[in-house]
């Protein structure tokens, strides 16, 4: 029992006190190590849950949420399933939003095939996708941990689904990061702010 770590462990334990439970308070350690057992699987369920929660993909957060429901109440385990739900539900939202504007985007596309040159249809088709492609990228960045990328590439979306609220989210950390990796003599800008003191004058960069 003193050795015990695993929940197999712990059975082993009570298994073993099982086999003297009328010797001294042998059927008392016998379920303690029962309940130790249980806390142990537990514990596993949770650390299993936290490591297909780091991946931050759709399908590996269904698995987490899947593997916390067995375990309700036990420590922060509905405080993750909570953020597992959240997390799928953002996934599923940003998914109907990217096939939503395709939708609309490929029925403007059949109706200006139908009055331009076949050549022109597939460069406009081709500018509709890039949005897309370049919002995944850009979200990988983020997910990586790279705010710097992350951030021009969202910034430059101007507004394609929820790329404008993602930048905001890392603006912070991007001015950090920039201003890490400012040497001397480059311009790092700290902001805008008015350059006369006409109150209603256009506002500058602050460099």
């Amino acid at each position: 029992m003193a050795q015990a770590v695993t929940e197999s462990e712990f059975l082993e334990a009570a298994r073993l006190f099982a086999m003297i439970s009328g010797y001294g308070d042998a059927a008392e350690q016998q379920k303690i190590c029962r309940d130790l057992a249980d806390a142990a699987r537990k514990d596993a369920v949770v650390a299993e849950a936290a490591e297909w929660m780091e991946k931050d993909v759709p399908d590996d957060y269904g698995k987490a949420l899947r593997l916390l429901e067995t375990v309700p109440g036990w420590k922060d385990a509905d405080e993750k399933a909570q953020h597992c739900a959240d997390r799928i539900r953002q996934f599923w939202e940003i998914e109907q939003r990217e096939r939503q504007w395709k939708e609309r985007m490929h029925r403007r596309i059949r109706k200006a095939v139908c009055i331009i040159l076949p050549a022109a249809a597939a460069v406009l088709a081709l500018g509709v996708l890039l949005p897309a492609v370049r919002y995944r990228r850009g979200m990988s960045f983020a997910a990586a941990g790279n705010v710097v990328e992350a951030y021009e590439i969202l910034a430059s979306l101007h507004g394609f689904g929820d790329s404008e609220k993602r930048a905001e989210e890392i603006y912070i950390s991007y001015k950090l990061e920039v201003l890490k990796a400012a040497k001397i003599g480059d311009r790092v800008s700290f902001g805008t702010y008015a350059q006369t003191t006409d109150a209603s004058a256009e506002q500058a960069d602050i460099n």
